[in-house]
């Protein structure tokens, strides 16, 4: 049976693991042995958000447009304003000139479009280029 490195878990699944990713409220070893045997609610880190769901997910992944939690709590208006119906925050009537409006009407920086990476939710920014 292999063992995994002093200081490390040791997932159901044999994967070896850093503790920090030990009840973090994410299934790192991918068959959930990491999250199993957590006793009290995890907090997460200074930089994290800890979801209603419990997961906890980078702060500047909040109030984005893109639900990261489960339940979406990460996008909810009691934590990003709004009328409480879901919207995207980068979602305007018109985009600036330093702007690309995306097929599904977000506005993304104009110097993102066709760099490779897709911006918009959609991956528009990334279509058409040559």
């Amino acid at each position: 049976a292999k063992a995994c490195p002093s200081g490390e878990f040791m997932c159901g699944n044999r994967k070896c693991l850093a503790t920090v990713y030990v009840c973090d409220g994410d299934d790192d070893c991918g068959d959930g042995s990491d999250e199993l045997k957590c006793s009290s609610p995890l907090t997460c880190g200074p930089n994290h958000f800890r979801c209603n769901s419990s997961e906890c997910v980078p702060l500047m992944w909040s109030c984005d447009g893109d639900p990261d939690c489960a339940d979406s709590s990460d996008e909810g208006p009691e934590r990003c304003g709004g009328d409480g119906v879901p919207y995207l925050t980068n979602r305007r009537t018109n985009c600036t000139t330093e702007e690309y409006r995306c097929a599904n009407g977000e506005c993304v920086r104009l110097a993102w479009k066709c760099d490779g990476d897709p911006d918009c939710k959609d991956k528009s920014d990334e279509f058409e280029c040559l």
